[in-house]
């Protein structure tokens, strides 16, 4: 017997949720909120970089990657238990 594999278009986590605020925001705000949205993810993307490279600057290097490791680690497992407290959505 053959197999089909059915292959599915993949497209990056970025897409889906900016995809996600444009059915969102409002028509007339559209390019406003997702120069917002944007801003946010290279601020969440740049952050902890500067975070890090100034607590090895004050401390040392392990103690910046300890604090965060067990920073993300917290933050995973609010994540989790918020995911976990909310009812599925459905976005159309």
């Amino acid at each position: 017997m053959e197999h089909q594999v059915r292959r599915q278009r993949v497209t990056r986590p970025q897409h889906c949720s900016l995809q996600v605020v444009n059915q969102i925001a409002p028509a007339d705000q559209r390019a406003g909120v997702s120069s917002v949205y944007f801003i946010v993810c290279f601020i969440g993307n740049s952050l902890p970089v500067i975070a890090v490279a100034a607590l090895t600057r004050a401390f040392d290097s392990l103690v910046a990657d300890s604090a965060f490791a067990v920073t993300l680690a917290v933050l995973a497992l609010a994540a989790l238990a918020m995911s976990m407290r909310m009812p599925a959505v459905r976005i159309p």
